[in-house]
């Protein structure tokens, strides 16, 4: 635009920016306003979902959060029931032992 002298660009400015303002579809291809009124009413619609969606999908979490918990629980329970009843052998074969021991005086 180099070789357009001031007054001429500042006339071609204002006819372009007054024929977007007459018709504003100049811009967008054919069908292209329904396309982007489309894209953006999906992505209203899937926002709206998500944000509606949160309270559910964190009570769904703390729900599985909750069964994961009550899991770990029961298997320490399991655990430390078999940790008792290893120490109560422990605790009984000493006792024979320390008996076996002192019969035969092997150790003492």
């Amino acid at each position: 635009m180099g070789t357009i002298k001031r007054s001429s660009r500042e006339s071609l400015g204002r006819h372009w920016i007054s024929g977007l303002l007459a018709d504003p579809h100049r811009l967008s291809a054919p069908g292209g306003g329904q396309v982007c009124g489309a894209a953006v009413g999906a992505c209203s619609t899937a926002l709206g979902n998500i944000f509606r969606s949160r309270a559910s999908m964190a009570a769904l979490v703390d729900a599985r959060i909750r069964i994961l918990i009550e899991g770990y629980e029961k298997r320490i329970a399991d655990l430390q029931n078999e940790i008792r009843k290893l120490e109560t052998k422990v605790d009984a074969l000493t006792v024979a032992l320390d008996e076996e021991r002192r019969r035969t005086g092997f150790g003492a």
